[in-house]
């Protein structure tokens, strides 16, 4: 028997007996605006709770993306690999920033140069799918 929840599982949650009046009151507003709107609310503020204890124990960041995205854009963004690209993009953006902002020497000052720094490596795509698809977004015309 698989006892594991799936989405659009129904579930069942009993209220604590401690419950604060001012909570019931407001489950109560909810329940006498329509059923319909009593459940979808209740679910909203179930997910709330649980991504607000998820996001404690293990930390995210947010990026919002544009609405107009192709249904293969954001199959692009939703890829493992994207995400664990971008995840090490704003690790290194977090660490380079907080390493500048310690050092305690002032910035050297060297003229601009066009050629990359030797210890960075360049931007490779593992995939040709995902070339195409940087391609498209890195596009400047």
């Amino acid at each position: 028997m698989d006892s594991a929840i799936k989405a659009g599982q129904t579930i069942s949650v009993a209220l604590p007996a401690d419950t604060p009046q001012y909570v019931l009151t407001y489950l109560n507003q909810l329940k006498s605006a329509g059923e319909r709107t009593y459940h979808r609310k209740i679910a909203q503020l179930f997910m709330e709770s649980v991504r607000e204890a998820c996001s404690r124990e293990q930390p995210y960041l947010l990026i919002p993306l544009p609405n107009d995205l192709s249904e293969e854009q954001q199959d692009w963004f939703n890829h493992p690999y994207t995400r664990k690209l971008l995840a090490q993009w704003v690790y290194q953006l977090v660490v380079e920033q907080t390493s500048s902002t310690i050092s305690t020497r002032p910035p050297e000052t060297t003229p601009a140069t066009t050629e990359p720094h030797p210890e960075h490596k360049p931007f490779e795509i593992s995939t040709s799918y995902h070339s195409k698809l940087v391609g498209y977004f890195m596009n400047d015309d």
